[in-house]
């Protein structure tokens, strides 16, 4: 039988006993149990400089090859596919016997009689051995088969993946052949393994729904970074864990992990943040306490030394564990917890490094952070999850994380009249994120009417009118809640159109206000009045004068050196009539010479 020919896992996955509608299987079990014979060296020919007497298994194998060979246009006969196919197959059947001791031994020998016996047959299209010049030993042997095997019958995988049967064997079993290729990637010698490179690339390389569908079936595996070239591992950063000798740094840096990340007070956060009463899901993953298997290998350099800080190495860990988790996520779902991720690191920055309400205290160690976190977003092969790492503005940071969270989670933001405290406290919420609505709408958006505009600042702010803290503030009826001091004033859209020509009223009044000498120097205001502004265009109209000056010039000279070619030419034709009225006998210009003959 064919079992013991391919990966006995893998069958056990696939079917204990046969696999129907595969024509690999269907070949390795017909050619294994077609040919019987008994060994005949005759077979070999003459063989020069024989490396190792040929023993007696090797010898009933290369007979029941060369009568295959022999009769190779009857492939069909043994199954019925293409014969490129039929030859693939048949390498790889052999790779799958030369495994056994007995036969690698006289390997060579068996090479060279299949070359006789290709170049002694007259018809090409016998099948030919793949690689003749490399000489393969008995683990690259097992390899190249293992990957060869899993990818003519992946497809029997995928459809066991589809309808739920056996998923975790068959992800675990697919894991391991993507582990075997990356392997065969980075080895030394490349070029053993490079008709499988090549298959294993044909069947998944910008296969984004295919690999898509083996990163949703089966997780945290890595399986989408598997043609990532910065990485030589599948997973590099979960396969980069510290070593031992780092143990007790990590025990001391553990149990101070609560008080390092926790004791942050923020005023800002309290007035803005729906968090106190919303707790957000996705920020409480992000502040998980850290796990043994979560000590990367990656953030080793911030592990402190005696009584220091431990603050820099536990940030490090948990950016590595964070977006290691983000990167597990299919595209949609990991660019809208990119932005989550982008502001939790921004505000763990400001509250760690944070020396003032806008300015970093380290900014060597920050830069650190930023440095490791993009190294291991290029490991990770994500790349649509960058941030400003140059000049942070934390308060506008943290504001904008404000609105973001805001507008992500309008739809949660929800009370029951009954609910007497939680209304008002979500009501002083609501009118405070109005403030910086009101601060960001005209930065961030341009209406050129109320369903039509364009937003700047996409990643934190909608300019979309659904999204009005007012109608979340009319919607929990909060001025039933709230005094008269407290009530809150809606925020309106000014249109471009509307904008414009309320520049230009305000222009034209302030311009007959200062007609009539009634005006202040306080009304005196914008472009006209800017000093700047006036002094640069003084300096381009003098620019403009001084060209249109010149061009000017230019063709004035151009047309009078035109004209004085005229005169010269008359006054030299003048010249030259009066030389001909002086010598009448020279022959005259521009006639035919004549010369006259005296008769002898």
């Amino acid at each position: 039988m064919s079992g013991d020919l391919i990966d006995p896992k893998l069958m056990e996955i696939l079917s204990n006993k046969k696999l129907p509608n595969s024509d690999l299987y269907d070949f390795y079990d017909k050619i294994n149990n077609g040919i019987n014979n008994k060994c005949d060296m005759s077979y070999f020919g003459n063989l020069e400089n024989k490396a190792a007497p040929i023993n007696d298994e090797a010898c009933k194998f290369w007979g029941k090859v060369y009568k295959i060979l022999k009769d190779w246009n009857n492939c069909n006969n043994i199954s019925k596919i293409h014969p490129k196919k039929c030859c693939d197959y048949f390498n790889y059947w052999l790779y799958g016997k030369l495994q056994k001791d007995v036969i690698y031994n006289n390997i060579n020998e068996i090479y060279t009689a299949w070359d006789n016996l290709f170049n002694a047959i007259h018809d090409k299209k016998v099948c030919n051995i793949r690689n003749k010049y490399l000489i393969f030993n008995k683990e690259q042997l097992e390899k190249k088969k293992s990957l060869f095997d899993f990818l003519e019958l992946y497809y029997l995988l995928k459809d066991k993946l589809i309808v739920n049967v056996k998923t975790d064997e068959c992800c675990k079993y697919i894991n391991k052949m993507f582990k075997l290729y990356k392997e065969m990637e980075n080895t030394s010698n490349k070029k053993i393994y490079e008709d499988e490179i090549l298959l294993f690339r044909s069947k998944f390389y910008s296969n984004y729904s295919e690999l898509n569908f083996l990163n949703n079936k089966c997780p945290n595996m890595c399986l989408h970074l598997v043609f990532n070239s910065y990485n030589k591992t599948l997973c590099p950063i979960e396969d980069e864990k510290l070593s031992e000798p780092n143990g007790e740094q990590i025990k001391r840096c553990k149990s101070k992990e609560n008080l390092i990340l926790r004791r942050y007070a923020d005023t800002m956060k309290e007035k803005y943040s729906f968090e106190n009463l919303l707790p957000l899901e996705i920020y409480t993953t992000m502040n998980e306490d850290i796990k043994e298997e979560n000590y990367y290998d990656i953030c080793s350099n911030f592990l402190p030394n005696n009584n220091e800080p431990c603050e820099n190495y536990i940030l490090c860990i948990m950016i590595a564990r964070n977006l290691i988790n983000l990167s597990k996520l299919n595209k949609n779902e990991r660019i809208k917890n990119c932005r989550y991720f982008i502001h939790w690191l921004y505000d763990k920055v400001g509250k760690i490094y944070g020396k003032s309400n806008n300015a970093i205290q380290d900014e060597t160690t920050v830069n650190k952070i930023f440095n490791v976190s993009y190294m291991i977003l290029q490991k990770l092969g994500i790349n649509d999850c960058y941030y400003e790492v140059l000049n942070l503005d934390l308060v506008k940071n943290k504001e904008r994380k404000y609105l973001h969270d805001y507008f992500e989670n309008y739809d949660k933001i929800t009370c029951d009249i009954s609910e007497n405290d939680k209304c008002p406290q979500y009501c002083k919420h609501i009118i405070n994120i109005n403030e910086l609505y009101k601060k960001y709408i005209e930065k961030c958006c341009t209406y050129y009417s109320k369903d039509n505009y364009s937003n700047d600042c996409k990643y934190y702010f909608k300019c979309d009118q659904n999204f009005n803290p007012y109608k979340l503030y009319t919607k929990l009826n909060c001025s039933k809640f709230l005094s008269e001091n407290e009530k809150m004033e809606e925020v309106k859209i000014t249109l471009v159109k509307d904008y414009l020509q309320q520049l230009i009223n305000d222009y034209r009044n302030k311009l007959k206000l200062m007609i009539n000498g009634n005006a202040s120097g306080s009304l005196c205001e914008g472009f006209i009045c800017d000093t700047f502004y006036m002094s640069v265009l003084l300096v381009f109209g003098l620019l403009g004068v001084l060209l249109i000056s010149f061009i000017v010039y230019k063709i004035k000279t151009s047309g009078s050196s035109s004209n004085k070619k005229t005169p010269r030419k008359n006054k030299i034709m003048h010249s030259i009539e009066e030389y001909d009225k002086q010598y009448p006998n020279i022959n005259p210009r521009r006639e035919r010479v004549r010369i006259a003959y005296n008769k002898t």
